[in-house]
């Protein structure tokens, strides 16, 4: 049986979708030069709009714990709600979800999920940028995606 655990071992190329680490011995296929893991292929599409968009740097993201679907509906929803206070007209549903995510979240959980999610900052360097440690930046990512979680699915993803 071969071990899993690859903390030790350095990938050989990282997902231009997701960011996800890419081993030695391990199936992704190369698109237009890009390296592309088996589970983002079908998905390639949407999240390449959304990294258009979002100005997103895939090369050192962090690893999200829970999958791309849930990652790209936050991102669509910080967004969002971005577009809501630049005073952007938005549809009634785009609306209510912006306005759940400013009346539920604070400043500063909507500040660690933008620096996780949009600009793909690690906790460590969203701590060190805010000069707070790993340790409460972590919990208070957690903390707002509970309470973002607490809503729904809000996204079609």
């Amino acid at each position: 049986m071969r071990n899993l655990d690859r903390q030790g071992e350095t990938p050989v190329c990282y997902c231009s979708v997701c960011g996800g680490e890419l081993y030695d011995g391990e199936a992704w296929n190369e698109q237009e030069g890009t390296a592309v893991c088996s589970s983002c292929l079908p998905r390639k599409e949407p999240i390449e709009e959304l990294r258009k968009e979002s100005n997103m740097n895939h090369t050192n993201q962090p690893i999200y714990r829970r999958g791309s679907r849930k990652c790209y509906q936050i991102r669509v929803a910080l967004m969002l709600l971005q577009r809501y206070r630049d005073g952007e007209r938005l549809t009634g549903g785009e609306r209510t979800i912006a306005r759940l995510m400013q009346a539920n979240l604070t400043e500063k959980e909507l500040e660690y999920l933008t620096c996780y999610y949009i600009q793909g900052m690690t906790h460590r360097q969203i701590a060190r940028c805010l000069r707070r440690s790993a340790s409460t930046v972590s919990k208070g990512v957690m903390r707002a995606e509970r309470k973002f979680w607490a809503f729904g699915e809000l996204v079609e993803g």
